[in-house]
C-alpha cells in the first residue's frame, strides 16, 4: 500500500527591498556586542517568529565569520528571526545579504508577503541542502534548483516588484529564479511584502549559517529625464517635444510655438551640446501629472550669464493664471538668490555667474515636507502644503515652471539635465466610492436588463476590490455558529519531498442522495490518503464557486461528508465564504466532529447554513499528533482546479501544485437541501484593482427568468483594502410584474445543431396569435371637427353589440384612441354599457394634444363579458365657434359609429342631424387588467338636452397628423435568449434564427415575442452542443429514467463501443467501453443538473441529454 506523507516544517521568511538610490535599512552588525542577541541589539528592525526577543529564537552576534569585520549573525538550531519590511503594497524593492554555510550544514531563508507569526503568508522560501544542492519554492514546490559552495560568502539578492507583480532571485549576481510574486510559495498568495525570515531549518541535517551585510532598499526610477539632446538648436522646445510625442512639455497659456515657447540652445550645456534658454517672454512648464502621494526629487542645473537674472518655481497645481505655487526661486542681481517657500524670503543663497549650478528640490508628499538644495547645500525646508507663502493647504505636486522673470533686470538663464525621480513609494490609503448607492429595477417575467455600477478610487494608492452578491431569502440570512474558541496551531509548511501514496484495496463508494438533495463535490470514490510526515494540524478544502452555488441559492447546507482513512486526534468542519479566487473569506461556521476510520462520515450541521450566493469553501481541519498516519481521504484523480486545496497556516495552496505526483481530489462533499431560488443578479467583473483617481464600470445583470410576480432583494457587497470603509453594501431591489407579459408568446420552439467547429444551433418557432386588437368604425383618418352652435357640453360614442364582441370575451378594453380638434376644450373619456348605453363604467379626465391622435390608458380596464353592450367615447365642453370632436369623412355607420348626446338618450348624428360621419374613436383590447381593479357599472339617468344649439360641422379639413397609426401594441420582432442572455433579434415576420459559434456544452434557449408593451417568452428548450453533430435516435436509443436519480439505463439496438457523460463545463465525469447494447450507470455521486451523453456505436456517435435530479 502507498501512502502520501507530507513533510511539515516551521517556515520563516526574510526579505530585502532595494531602493535604487534610497536605502531603507542596511546593517553589517559590526557595531553590536558579540555574544548578544540580535533583537536585543536592534528591536526596531528585527523580531523573532513568536515575538520573543532574547529567547531561543533570537540568534547571537558572532565573530566566527564575517564579510565585513568583525561581526555577523549566527543562525543555528531553534533560531528564527525576522527582518521587518513594513507591509509594502506598492513599489520595487531589493533585499540583499551575504550568507556563509560551513561544510556539511544546512541553510534557509524565506520572504514573507504577510508576517503574522503562525498566520503568516509566504512569498518565497530557499533551501540550502546537503551536498551543495539548493531549491526554491516560488509559485510551486521545487520551482527552481541551484548549486552553491560551502565555506564561502554567498551573495544573495531578491528583487520584488509590487507594481508589476514580479520577483527575481539572484545568487552571486546570477539569476536563479523568477515568477509572479503574488503566487507565493505554492501558487497562492498576495501582492504585499512584509518580512524576511532566517530560520534554523533542520530537515535531514544540522542548521548552521552566518548572515552579514543585510540591506533593504527601494528601487527608484526616473519618471522624467530631459537633456535636450534630441531637439534641434534654434527651434522651439515645446513645439519639438509635441512632434516627438512627449506630452510633458507645455507653455503657461498652452501656446506651443509662441513667444512663451523657449528655444533650444547650443550656447552652453552640462552634458552633450544643448540646453534650453529662458529669455524675453518665455514661460515653459514641465508637467508632473497631479502627483498626490510618494516622495520625489526634482533635479536640474541652471546657468546664469553675467549681469542677467533667472527664475523657476514648483507648482502644487498647474492651471494657468489660477495655478497654486509650492515655492519659487529668484537668481537676483550680484549673485544673490532668494527663495519663497513657506514664507516670503524664507531662504537665501549665493551663486556664481557663468557656471552651472546644481539644484535639487525634495518633495515628500507622504509626510508633507520639502527641502531645497543649491550646490549640494540645504537652503530651506518647509511644510510643502503651506505653499509659497505658508498659507496654502494643497499637498500635491503638479509641475515645474521656468519663467523669464524681468522685474529687476533682463532675464536670461539656461537649464539642463532636468529629472523627476520617485524616492519613496506612495503612502496613505485607497479610498472607495461607489455609485449609485442602490438599484431598483422592474422587469416582466423572462426579461433581462443591465445597469452600471461605478467604483472609484479617490485615495492615493491602488484599490483592490472583490464583489460578492448575496440574496435575501424567506428564511433570513445565514447564521454563524462557533462551537469552541479558535486555536491557532503552530505554523507548518508542506513540501513535496516526503509524500507517499496508499492505494485503497477496495474502492469505497460514497453515500447516495435523495430526490430533493444536491450533492456538491469534485471527487470520485475513495482511493488514497494523505498525512503529515511529522504530524501537525492542517486544513483541506473544496471550493465551490459562485457559478455553481448560484444554481442552488436558498437551499441549506445541512451536511458535510468526508472520508477518513486513519484515525487522527481531532476533526473540525469549517465553512468559509467568498474572498478572492485563491483564498476563502469569512469563517461562516465551524463544528467539531468525531469520525470513524476507514469509512465515509456524514456530519450533520447543528445549524444549517443558508446558501445566499458567492463562493463556498467546504473544509475540515485535522489534528494529527503522531507520525505515520494518513487521515485525509482522496480519490484517484485527476485533481479538479478547486478540489485539492490545503493549508497549514494562513496560506492556501493546491495539493497538486505542491507535489504534481499527487494529482487527486479530497473526499469532501456538501449536501444542500430545499427548494432553490433563481440567481437573478450577477456582476461582471467580480474583482479587480483601480489606480488612484481612476474608476471602473461594473456591469450589473438582472434576469427575471422564471421568477413569479413579486419583489426580490439582494445586496452587492464590495470588499476592498480601504481601511476606513472595508465593506460597501449596495442594496438591490427587483420588481417582477404580472408573472410575465400578458401577451401571447411564441410556441413550439425547436433546436437543431448544425456543423462542427464552428458549432451552430438553428432555432425554429411558431409565431404567436395575438388576441384582442383594435375596434373602430371610422376609417382612422381625421377629416373634420364637430361642435355645438353656441358651445356647451355634449358626449360622443361608438357602440358595439354583444354579437360584435364575441371574439373578445374575457379580454379587456385597456386604451382609447381619439382625435381632438380643440386646444381649449375639456375632455373626459367615458365608457358605458347596457342596451341603452346608460350604465357608466369609466369617467376619466384626459389632457389631450389637439390636431393629433391621442392614446388614453384606462385606469380601471373594462372586462368584456358575454352578452355585453359596449359604448366607447368621451364628453367634451367647449366654447362657441369651436369644433372639438374629431370625425372621419364618412359615410357614417349609423347608430354605431356616430352616436351623440347632449344629456339625453343617444342619437345617430347622421340620421338626426344629417352629419354623415363617424367619430374618430378606437378601442384597444388586450389580455389582463394590468393588476388594476376592473371597472364596475354605475347606472346614470338620462337628462333632457340643454339648449346649446344643434351640432354642426366645422369644415376644418384634414390636419397634418390625420392618419391613425398603431404605434403602441404592435409585435415588433423576436428576441433570442441563450442561457439567460439576449444574443440577437429578428423581425416580426421571421420565425427562425441561427446561433453561430456556440460553445460546447449544454445550453438553454428562449424566444421572446417583443411587443411594445412587453416581451412574451416562449417555454425554454435545451440542447447539448457536442463535438459530433447530435442526431435524433428517438426510436433507436433509449435512456431511462430521464430525469434520473441514483442510476440510469441506456439501451441501443447495436453494441455501444464508447460512452461518455459530460457536465455543463465540458468535463468528462464518466466514461466506459460497454461493448454491449445495454448498460446501467450509477449516478448518485453526480450533482443535479443537465449532462450530455455521447455514445459511439457502429453507426457513429450520438449525443443526447440527461437530466439528473
Amino acid at each position: 500500500m502507498k501512502k502520501y506523507l507530507l513533510s511539515i516544517i516551521a517556515m520563516f521568511l526574510m526579505g530585502f527591498i532595494a531602493v535604487g538610490q534610497v536605502t531603507i535599512y542596511e546593517d553589517n552588525f559590526d557595531s553590536y556586542t558579540a555574544g548578544e542577541k540580535l533583537t536585543i541589539e536592534n528591536p526596531e528592525n528585527w523580531t523573532t517568529w513568536s515575538n520573543a526577543p532574547g529567547g531561543p529564537e533570537d540568534p547571537v552576534i558572532s565573530t566566527d565569520y564575517s564579510f565585513t569585520n568583525p561581526n555577523s549573525v549566527k543562525i543555528t538550531t531553534d533560531n528564527d528571526v525576522v527582518l521587518l519590511l513594513g507591509g509594502k503594497t506598492v513599489g520595487k524593492y531589493n533585499l540583499g545579504f551575504k550568507m556563509y554555510i560551513p561544510a556539511g550544514n544546512l541553510g534557509y531563508f524565506n520572504v514573507l508577503q504577510d508576517f503574522a507569526g503562525s498566520g503568516s503568508t509566504w512569498g518565497l522560501q530557499v533551501y540550502f541542502d546537503l551536498g551543495g544542492a539548493g531549491s526554491i519554492d516560488g509559485d510551486g514546490a521545487g520551482a527552481a534548483s541551484f548549486v552553491f559552495g560551502y565555506d564561502q560568502w554567498l551573495n544573495l539578492k531578491v528583487f520584488v516588484d509590487l507594481d508589476n507583480d514580479w520577483c527575481k532571485v539572484f545568487l552571486n549576481n546570477s539569476q536563479i529564479h523568477e515568477y509572479q510574486w503574488s503566487k507565493g510559495t505554492f501558487g497562492t498568495g498576495m501582492l504585499k511584502l512584509d518580512g524576511m525570515d532566517f530560520y534554523g531549518w533542520d530537515d535531514g541535517g544540522t542548521p548552521l549559517f552566518y548572515v552579514d551585510d543585510v540591506y533593504y532598499e527601494m528601487v527608484t526610477e526616473s519618471l522624467i529625464v530631459e537633456d535636450f539632446e534630441s531637439y534641434n538648436a534654434g527651434q522651439h522646445l515645446v513645439q519639438q517635444a509635441i512632434a516627438q510625442g512627449k506630452d510633458y512639455w507645455t507653455t503657461w497659456n498652452n501656446s506651443p510655438g509662441s513667444a512663451e515657447d523657449p528655444m533650444v540652445s547650443s550656447d552652453h550645456s552640462v552634458s552633450g551640446s544643448k540646453s534650453v534658454l529662458i529669455e524675453g517672454t518665455n514661460d515653459v512648464v514641465l508637467l508632473f501629472n497631479d502627483l498626490v502621494t510618494g516622495a520625489y526629487a526634482i533635479e536640474f542645473n541652471a546657468y546664469i550669464p553675467q549681469g542677467f537674472y533667472g527664475y523657476f518655481n514648483i507648482l502644487q497645481d498647474f492651471n494657468g493664471p489660477s495655478s497654486e505655487w509650492g515655492m519659487q526661486t529668484f537668481f537676483d542681481q550680484g549673485g544673490l538668490g532668494t527663495v519663497d517657500a513657506g514664507g516670503q524670503g524664507a531662504g537665501v543663497f549665493t551663486y556664481a555667474y557663468n557656471t552651472w549650478i546644481p539644484i535639487k528640490i525634495d518633495v515628500d508628499l507622504n509626510n508633507d515636507f520639502a527641502e531645497l538644495f543649491v550646490n549640494g547645500n540645504s537652503v530651506v525646508t518647509w511644510v510643502w502644503s503651506g505653499g509659497v507663502f505658508g498659507q496654502g493647504s494643497l499637498n500635491k505636486l503638479d509641475a515645474f515652471s521656468m519663467y523669464a522673470w524681468n522685474e529687476n533686470g533682463t532675464p536670461k538663464a539656461y537649464f539642463d539635465d532636468i529629472s523627476l525621480t520617485q524616492t519613496a513609494p506612495p503612502g496613505g490609503d485607497p479610498e472607495i466610492n461607489v455609485s449609485p448607492t442602490s438599484f431598483t429595477e422592474t422587469l416582466q417575467n423572462g426579461q433581462t436588463s443591465q445597469k452600471t455600477l461605478t467604483i472609484s478610487n479617490t485615495g492615493v494608492v491602488k484599490l483592490n476590490y472583490n464583489i460578492i452578491v448575496n440574496f435575501d431569502v424567506d428564511d433570513g440570512d445565514a447564521e454563524t455558529e462557533y462551537t469552541q474558541e479558535v486555536v491557532i496551531e503552530p505554523e507548518t509548511t508542506i513540501t513535496g519531498n516526503d509524500i507517499d501514496v496508499i492505494k485503497a484495496e477496495k474502492s469505497q463508494p460514497g453515500p447516495s442522495v435523495t430526490d430533493d438533495e444536491v450533492l456538491l463535490h469534485y471527487d470520485g470514490d475513495y482511493s488514497s490518503a494523505v498525512g503529515l510526515t511529522n504530524g501537525g494540524t492542517f486544513e483541506i478544502a473544496a471550493r465551490f464557486p459562485a457559478a455553481l452555488t448560484g444554481q442552488y441559492i436558498g437551499m441549506e447546507l445541512t451536511q458535510v461528508r468526508v472520508y477518513i482513512n486513519d484515525p487522527a486526534n481531532g476533526y473540525k468542519i469549517k465553512i468559509y465564504g467568498q474572498s478572492h479566487p485563491d483564498k476563502p473569506g469569512e469563517l461562516l461556521y465551524e463544528q467539531l466532529f468525531s469520525a470513524n476510520a476507514g469509512a465515509w462520515n456524514e456530519v450533520n450541521l447543528y445549524t444549517p447554513l443558508l446558501n445566499t450566493g458567492g463562493d463556498m469553501w467546504v473544509a475540515y481541519e485535522i489534528v494529527q499528533n503522531v507520525a505515520g498516519v494518513y487521515p485525509a481521504g482522496t480519490d484517484a484523480g485527476p485533481a479538479h482546479a478547486d478540489g485539492d486545496w490545503i493549508k497549514t497556516g494562513s496560506t492556501w495552496a493546491k495539493l497538486s501544485v505542491i507535489n504534481p505526483n499527487i494529482n487527486q481530489n479530497w473526499n469532501i462533499r456538501a449536501k444542500l437541501v430545499g427548494d432553490p431560488m433563481q440567481a437573478w443578479l450577477s456582476v461582471d467583473p467580480s474583482f479587480g484593482s483601480i489606480e488612484p483617481n481612476m474608476s471602473e464600470s461594473i456591469t450589473v445583470n438582472f434576469n427575471a427568468g422564471s421568477l413569479p410576480e413579486g419583489t426580490y432583494q439582494a445586496n452587492i457587497n464590495i470588499a476592498s483594502n480601504d481601511p476606513v470603509t472595508p465593506l460597501v453594501s449596495v442594496p438591490v431591489t427587483l420588481n417582477v410584474q404580472g408573472g410575465g407579459c400578458p401577451l401571447p408568446p411564441p410556441t413550439n420552439l425547436t433546436l437543431q445543431q448544425t456543423g462542427t467547429n464552428p458549432y451552430n444551433v438553428v432555432l425554429n418557432w411558431v409565431a404567436p396569435e395575438e388576441p384582442g386588437g383594435t375596434i373602430r368604425w371610422d376609417d382612422g383618418i381625421n377629416y373634420d371637427g364637430i361642435g355645438l352652435t353656441n358651445g356647451g357640453t355634449f358626449s360622443v360614442a361608438a357602440k358595439w353589440e354583444p354579437g360584435q364582441l364575441t371574439e373578445y370575451i374575457g379580454l379587456y378594453l385597456k386604451q382609447v384612441d381619439l382625435f381632438p380638434r380643440s386646444a381649449t376644450a375639456t375632455y373626459v373619456v367615458k365608457v358605458w354599457t347596457g342596451t341603452a348605453g346608460n350604465q357608466q363604467l369609466v369617467s376619466q379626465t384626459a389632457t389631450l394634444i389637439s390636431e393629433q391622435w391621442n392614446t388614453v390608458t384606462i385606469t380601471n380596464p373594462v372586462k368584456i363579458n358575454a352578452g355585453m353592450y359596449l359604448y366607447i367615447g368621451y364628453e367634451t365642453t367647449h366654447g362657441a365657434g369651436e369644433f372639438p370632436a374629431g370625425a372621419d369623412a364618412g359615410p357614417a355607420v349609423a347608430n354605431f359609429g356616430d352616436l351623440i348626446s347632449t344629456g339625453g338618450a343617444w342619437a345617430s348624428m347622421s340620421i338626426q342631424f344629417g352629419l354623415n360621419y363617424n367619430w374618430n374613436i378606437a378601442g384597444i383590447i388586450g389580455v389582463g387588467s394590468d393588476n388594476a381593479t376592473p371597472a364596475e357599472p354605475i347606472v346614470i339617468t338620462p337628462k333632457p338636452g340643454a339648449s346649446y344649439g344643434l351640432p354642426i360641422a366645422g369644415n376644418l379639413g384634414k390636419t397634418n397628423n390625420a392618419q391613425w397609426v398603431n404605434n403602441s401594441r404592435a409585435l415588433e420582432g423576436y428576441d433570442i435568449m441563450r442561457d439567460g442572455q439576449i444574443i440577437g433579434s429578428v423581425g416580426s415576420t421571421v420565425t427562425t434564427y441561427t446561433d453561430n459559434n456556440v460553445p460546447l456544452g449544454a445550453h438553454t434557449y428562449k424566444v421572446g415575442a417583443h411587443y411594445t408593451e412587453c416581451t412574451a417568452w416562449s417555454d425554454p428548450a435545451s440542447i447539448g452542443v457536442s463535438i459530433s453533430e447530435p442526431t435524433e435516435n428517438i426510436n433507436t436509443l433509449s435512456i431511462y429514467p430521464n430525469p434520473a436519480n441514483g442510476e440510469v439505463n441506456i439501451s441501443s439496438p447495436t453494441d455501444m463501443k464508447q460512452l461518455k457523460i459530460i457536465n455543463y463545463t465540458g468535463q468528462v465525469v464518466y466514461q466506459s467501453q460497454p461493448n454491449n447494447n445495454h448498460i446501467i450507470i450509477k449516478i448518485a455521486d453526480l450533482s443535479a443538473g443537465m449532462y450530455l451523453i455521447q455514445i459511439e456505436t457502429t453507426e457513429g456517435w450520438t449525443t443526447s441529454k440527461l437530466v439528473i435530479k
